[in-house]
C-alpha cells in the first residue's frame, strides 16, 4: 500500500514537473543576458550562410532550424544523442524540396512547417511530421480545412492544439482545434495583423504575441512587436521591443523558448537570442491588458451550469435580475457561434459544438457579463 502511493505521488510530480530537459540545454551554450547573441556560431550560425526560425522541442534535446535562400530553403535537424549534439543534418522531411518555418506541437511529437511542391515557388501548404521512435516521418499535409490553392505559411502550434498561420495575403489566422481537426480560420483583428508577414510568434497559453512590423515609429526597416490578450480575447495596442532587440535593420520571425526565458528571432542573415522573460514582464505592466473580466459594477455575476459541460448549458440569473437577456457563445478568437435569447433557468443547446474552451457573453441592457465555459 505504502508503494502504490509512493508511484501515485511520483506520477503526480512527473506530470507537473513536465518533461525533463536534457544536460548542456541549448547545445551547451551560455544564455544570454539582456544584450542580443548571436546563437550557436561556427554550428548553427555559420560565415555567409542565412539561417532563420529556430524551434526547440520540449524536453530541449532536439532543434530544427532553417537554412538557405527563399524561395528555396531546407529545415536542418541537430539531436541530443548518446550524451552528445549530433552535427546538423537535412531533415528527413525536407529532403527534396524547400521546407522552412518549423514549429514543434506542445508534446515533441510533431514539428509543424511549411513547405513547396517540388521545383516550384508557388501553392506553399502547411505540413507536419510525426516522430516514431526516433525517426521523424514524412511531410503529412495538414488537409484542405486550412490549406488552399493559394499560399499558407509560419505554423505555430498553441497548447490546446490550435493553429495560427499566416495566409497568402500575408495576414496571421487561427484555426481552432477540435480533437479531431481544425475548423475554418479566422483572421486576427487589424490591431496585430495590419502589416504584411507579421511572422508571429503565440505563447502556449495565447496569453501574448510577438510578430513583425514595418509600422511606422519603429527603429528599423522591420522590428518585433508584442501584444497581449485580454480576457475578452481581443489584443493590448502593440508594443515595439525596443532596443537593443530592435535595430536599423532587420529583426522578425521571432519564438520563444520552452522555458519561457529566451527569444530566438531573425537579424538579417543569421539568427540571434536574447533573455526576454524581464523585457515581456515589463511591458505587460504597462500594456492595460486584461487579465479577468469584471461584472457590471455593485452586481452579482449570473451562472452557468453544468460548467465544464457536454451538451445542454443552463442559464442562471443574479436574483435580482429579470427579463430576457441576450446569449452569445463565442470562439475565444472572438467569433460567435451561437445566439440566443435567454431568460432564467433557461437551457441552451451547445452540443453541436466541438470540445474546447469558450467565451459566454450574457448582454441585458448596458450590462454585459462574460464567462469561460468548457466543453468535455
Amino acid at each position: 500500500m505504502k508503494t502504490s502511493s509512493f508511484l501515485i505521488l511520483l506520477l503526480l510530480l512527473l506530470r507537473q514537473t513536465g518533461t525533463a530537459q536534457v544536460p548542456g540545454m541549448y547545445l551547451g551554450l551560455t544564455p544570454p543576458g539582456n544584450t542580443p547573441e548571436v546563437f550557436a556560431p561556427g554550428i548553427v550560425s555559420l560565415p555567409g550562410r542565412n539561417e532563420r526560425v529556430i524551434t526547440f522541442s520540449p524536453s530541449g534535446a532536439e532543434i530544427f532550424f532553417a537554412i538557405g535562400n527563399w524561395p528555396t530553403r531546407t529545415t536542418m535537424y541537430i539531436q541530443y544523442k548518446d550524451s552528445a549534439w549530433t552535427t546538423p543534418e537535412t531533415a528527413s522531411f525536407s529532403v527534396g524540396h524547400s521546407a522552412e518555418e518549423p514549429f514543434f506541437s506542445p508534446d515533441g511529437s510533431r514539428v509543424y512547417f511549411y513547405a513547396y511542391p517540388p521545383s516550384s515557388a508557388s501553392n506553399a501548404d502547411l505540413f507536419y511530421s510525426e516522430k516514431t521512435g526516433d525517426t521523424w516521418g514524412p511531410p503529412v499535409n495538414v488537409g484542405t480545412t486550412l490549406n488552399t490553392s493559394g499560399d499558407e505559411f509560419h505554423p505555430n502550434v498553441v497548447a490546446d492544439g490550435s493553429l495560427y498561420f499566416a495566409n497568402g495575403a500575408g495576414r496571421t489566422c487561427r484555426a481552432q482545434f477540435t480533437g479531431t481537426g481544425f475548423l475554418p480560420r479566422v483572421q486576427l483583428p487589424a490591431n496585430v495583423n495590419s502589416w504584411s508577414w507579421p511572422d508571429h510568434y503565440v505563447a502556449p497559453d495565447e496569453s501574448y504575441m510577438i510578430f513583425t512590423s514595418a509600422k511606422a515609429g519603429g527603429y528599423g526597416s522591420s522590428d518585433l512587436y508584442i501584444s497581449f490578450r485580454n480576457a475578452d480575447s481581443t489584443w493590448t495596442t502593440p508594443q515595439n521591443l525596443g532596443s537593443p532587440i530592435n535595430t536599423p535593420g532587420y529583426e522578425g520571425s521571432a519564438d520563444v523558448t520552452p522555458d519561457g526565458l529566451y527569444m530566438t528571432y531573425d537579424n538579417v542573415s543569421d539568427i540571434y537570442w536574447v533573455k526576454i522573460d524581464n523585457v515581456i514582464d515589463s511591458l505587460k505592466a504597462i500594456s492595460g491588458v486584461t487579465t479577468a473580466v469584471i461584472s457590471p459594477s455593485g452586481k452579482q455575476d449570473f451562472d452557468l451550469c453544468p460548467n465544464p459541460a457536454s451538451g445542454y448549458i443552463r442559464v442562471r440569473f443574479p436574483a435580482a435580475e429579470s427579463g430576457p437577456a441576450t446569449l452569445e457563445i463565442c470562439a475565444m478568437t472572438g467569433e460567435t457561434l451561437i445566439s440566443a435569447v435567454a431568460e432564467n433557468n433557461t437551457s441552451v443547446d451547445l452540443s453541436r459544438l466541438p470540445k474546447g474552451i469558450y467565451l459566454a457573453k450574457l448582454a441585458k441592457g448596458t450590462d454585459i457579463w462574460i464567462r469561460k465555459i468548457v466543453l468535455e
